[in-house]
């Protein structure tokens, strides 16, 4: 049975700057992460997004001129290899901003599994058990549906912005239920492009 003196639960941000900085002191760390490592951030949150949101304001701001004496056209606009291009970006800040960055620290192993505590310094990941001495939980958040009076009835309808950063061609229509700075960002890049 393996024995850690440090257990991170979890690949992404706050994860990696545990492992990280345990790392540098000489702790010997196992860091374990389901799915992609790297998070929300890289993943499905600001370097897509952001991504998504520049190239559409570009767009819009092609369409939606307001200087007399200036004139552009819109040669191309191809969802599809937008898409792509995003795909190629994660990927690529994924590969340098934490696998090989991983694979560097000395005292740090990987994990890519579920970890299920078994006792207060016990895991089970993989099928095999896992001894430690502390651990740190950062799995981050997840989104949530809220209980909105019958949105049961609409429910394959739903986007979160994972879903959303999945699709294959611009909607035709969106609703969006709040008003944080994400959404207005959303809201302007969309005008003229079709979407409302």
């Amino acid at each position: 049975m393996e024995n850690y003196d440090f257990l991170v639960i979890g690949g992404g941000a706050a994860g990696f700057a545990a492992a990280l900085k345990a790392d540098e002191l000489g702790v010997r760390t196992l860091m374990v992460n389901r799915g992609p490592i790297g998070g929300t951030c890289v993943n499905v949150g600001c370097v897509p997004t952001k991504y998504l949101l520049t190239a559409l304001e570009l767009k819009r701001r092609t369409l939606v001129n307001h200087y007399s004496g200036l004139s552009f056209t819109l040669g191309e606009f191809d969802f599809e290899k937008l898409l792509g291009g995003k795909d190629e970006l994660v990927t690529k800040l994924r590969k340098e901003k934490y696998e090989r960055v991983l694979e560097s620290l000395e005292n740090v192993d990987y994990i890519n599994g579920s970890a299920r505590f078994i006792s207060n310094c016990e895991i089970a990941v993989n099928g095999e058990k896992i001894r430690f001495k502390k651990a740190l939980i950062a799995t981050g958040a997840k989104p949530r549906i809220l209980a909105i009076d019958s949105v049961e009835e609409v429910e394959d309808r739903i986007l979160t912005h994972i879903e959303a950063l999945e699709l294959k061609r611009v909607p035709d229509s969106v609703v969006i239920i709040g008003g944080g700075p994400k959404r207005w960002s959303l809201l302007r890049s969309s005008q003229g492009s079709g979407a409302r």
